[in-house]
């Protein structure tokens, strides 16, 4: 997330902030589901493709049971395909590890970015508001010098009059 110039509203800021810093779960949610969603289904089609394989090989012991160099050469033959397979699937999962601590890296920078602009925007309305607050508080002090300083000015003139009874 880029920080937002100082021209924006601190309300404003505070908000993109929270709301930057709440999508950030969502996107690791999302990327953990959709992760875990696709090692899932590798290992469901893994299974299967065992399933399958157990099976051609059953059938074909059944089919002649006495041509055992033949159904050894296939056995052979399936073990080591299955073994490339989940040298693959294994290769898959620490790849997806490493894009899965990539992808956190990233997750974590923009929630920082994101932390990190709220607390400016929330520091810089409350500069703001106690600024405000500040010059409203100067303002009516000023009022009431003026008024003080009226009511001086008018007693003053009262005590200079003559009295009349005299």
């Amino acid at each position: 997330m880029a920080r937002s110039t100082t021209t924006a509203k601190p309300a404003a800021r505070i908000a993109n902030g929270v709301r930057e810093g709440g999508s950030v779960w969502i996107d690791m949610l999302r990327e953990g589901n959709d992760r875990m969603h696709r090692f899932n289904r590798l290992l469901l089609d893994e299974a299967d493709r065992s399933q399958v394989e157990g099976a051609e090989l059953f059938g074909q012991f059944i089919s002649a049971p006495t041509h055992l160099g033949d159904w050894t050469s296939a056995l052979m033959g399936t073990i080591q395909e299955r073994g490339r397979r989940r040298a693959a699937l294994a290769r898959k999962l620490v790849n997806d590890i490493g894009e899965a601590a990539a992808d956190a890296r990233q997750l974590f920078v923009r929630a920082t970015d994101a932390g990190r602009e709220t607390v400016s925007a929330t520091a810089d309305a409350g500069r703001n508001a106690v600024g405000s607050i500040a010059q409203e508080a100067s303002r009516r002090a000023e009022d009431v010098s003026e008024s003080a300083e009226d009511v001086a000015q008018s007693l003053k003139r009262q005590t200079r009059r003559p009295s009349s009874g005299d």
